[in-house]
């Protein structure tokens, strides 16, 4: 008595071609999607960079850090201010109270003996602005 008959035979063997075709067909597969891993950093490379980039990223926080802390013009280089800070603070005050520069700069001259003009006046206006 045989356990299989022929037609049974047929087709289980017709379903195992089926089948390595479908191990081929994947293998191909596996094959192609390593090929395409192969571009791409491995993790451990890519956490090599990442540490490199944010320790550059530290370095660069503590260089302007230590910039920051300077003072912007150490040598004292280019031109001094011409007016004193309570002299600008009144400018202000005058120019946001509705003074015109004109009557500013007349104001000043008469309050300092020295020649004031509007132009002068106008850029510590905006000087302050920056």
């Amino acid at each position: 008595m045989a356990l299989f008959n022929n037609k049974e035979i047929e087709s289980l063997q017709a379903e195992n071609a089926e089948l390595r075709d479908k191990i081929v067909h994947l293998e191909n597969e596996i094959e192609k999607y390593k090929s395409r891993l192969a571009k791409y950093i491995s993790p451990e490379k890519f956490k090599k960079h990442f540490q490199s980039l944010s320790n550059y990223a530290t370095d660069l926080e503590e260089q302007i850090a230590i910039l920051e802390t300077r003072p912007h013009n150490e040598r004292g280089a280019g031109r001094k201010h011409k007016a004193t800070p309570e002299q600008r603070e009144h400018i202000l005050s005058l120019f946001s109270s509705g003074v015109s520069h004109n009557k500013i700069a007349r104001m000043m001259t008469e309050q300092t003996g020295e020649k004031w003009n509007k132009t002068k006046v106008r850029n510590i206006i905006i000087a302050s602005k920056n």
